[in-house]
């Protein structure tokens, strides 16, 4: 139904107009996806993934994990109880 960038992310875009002084910096990528509630197949009440697309134009994650080579991106997804 709905892919959203949220967060920090969402904030920086949001920001982009604005001086860099005044710009939010980005630490990992939220990225939230929305299904429509199917009651034959199961879905985790709030499904988190943590994900690296390599390399990013923002660097690396100040808390980087030793395996990824970019930022952060969560991965979350929830169903809606709303019809397909």
């Amino acid at each position: 139904m709905l892919v959203a960038l949220c967060q920090g992310g969402a904030l920086h875009y949001l920001d982009c107009k604005k001086d860099a002084e005044k710009r939010n910096g980005v630490k990992d990528l939220d990225v939230y996806s929305f299904y429509a509630d199917d009651p034959e197949i199961p879905w985790p009440y709030r499904r988190h993934g943590v994900s690296d697309f390599g390399e990013s134009a923002f660097g690396c994650h100040p808390n980087r994990r030793r395996d990824f080579v970019g930022r952060h991106v969560d991965l979350m997804g929830r169903a809606l109880p709303v019809e397909p």
